[in-house]
């Protein structure tokens, strides 16, 4: 049962991995009575994973140990829903300097050229998106890369200016991939927040503003 029903499902959700059973630490169903989080039904059906919501409801899958997410560390991906994930996988590649994976079979996956940190999963759906995204994604400029020229960079590969009442004195931009989807474009000052990409940015954070 959804327990915020007035709530359209999360079109960007984090999903993370359990480790293999060990003394003291508890599975997936009994994780969520421990740390806050209630089940939640998205029309998800008999499915070998657990959806789960946060105390604000902001639904989140839990995984049993899966080898593609082996090194991951606890947050597996960060999924975002697309009509059409080819299409827009061709704005995320510069978008992110991420490279092409292969952590999902029915959509397309990213991960840091490094091939460390969670992967970022664009899934097929047919909902219309029709709100903001409660949860986006951040992207931050490369090291030493004047925070304008990125957000021009952005432009060009197919992103639009959006306002979802960020106001004005803020030190990112607020853009839209071409779904519409929202996502912050970072400050250099901002790039230092802790990222799935543990070295050179362009970083991608999943972000609640």
């Amino acid at each position: 049962m959804n327990p915020f029903p007035s709530r359209r499902p999360s079109r960007t959700w984090c999903t993370w991995t359990w480790p293999p059973p060990r003394p003291r630490i508890r599975r997936p169903r009994s994780i969520g009575s421990s740390v806050g989080a209630v089940p939640a039904d998205i029309g998800q059906g008999d499915v070998p994973w657990q959806v789960l919501a946060d105390p604000e409801g902001n639904e989140f899958c839990v995984l049993d140990p899966r080898p593609v997410y082996r090194d991951t560390g606890p947050v597996a991906a960060i999924v975002c829903d697309r009509a059409d994930p080819g299409a827009v996988a061709d704005f995320w590649t510069p978008a992110t300097g991420w490279v092409r994976a292969t952590s999902t079979d029915s959509g397309v996956s990213f991960r840091s050229p490094e091939g460390v940190g969670p992967y970022l999963e664009l899934l097929p759906s047919r909902d219309a998106k029709s709100a903001k995204n409660r949860i986006h994604l951040d992207v931050a400029p490369y090291r030493g890369e004047d925070h304008a020229a990125a957000v021009k960079t952005l432009l060009e590969a197919g992103a639009a200016p959006a306002e979802v009442g960020q106001g004005g004195g803020v030190s990112w931009t607020v853009l839209a991939d071409p779904e519409g989807g929202e996502f912050c474009g970072g400050s250099g000052a901002a790039s230092g927040r802790a990222s799935v990409r543990t070295s050179s940015p362009p970083g991608v954070t999943a972000s609640r503003r």
